[in-house]
């Protein structure tokens, strides 16, 4: 049986907004948060060179709380402005 994506990995497509579960607590079950971030990261560490800075941060963009990961990718934006 198809089981669309969204529901095998409840939170996935919220994850690029920082919005996606900060910890496993907060999912119906430890077990359904774990895959969505495990994969999160996997796909971010694959992307094409054309995204140096997701493959280079996919770690630090997977983990912490949504604003630790809101307040990283802002630093790390301004930091690039400011060095232009």
């Amino acid at each position: 049986m198809f089981v669309p994506q969204e529901r095998r990995y409840p939170g996935i497509s919220r994850a690029a907004l920082a919005a996606a579960p900060p910890t496993r607590t907060r999912c119906a079950s430890p077990r359904a948060c774990s895959p969505s971030w495990d994969e999160l990261l996997s796909r971010f560490s694959h992307l094409p060179d054309t995204f140096p800075q997701t493959k280079r941060h996919a770690a630090e963009l997977t983990a912490g709380t949504d604003h630790e990961r809101f307040d990283f990718t802002v630093e790390l934006m301004l930091g690039g402005l400011a060095r232009r």
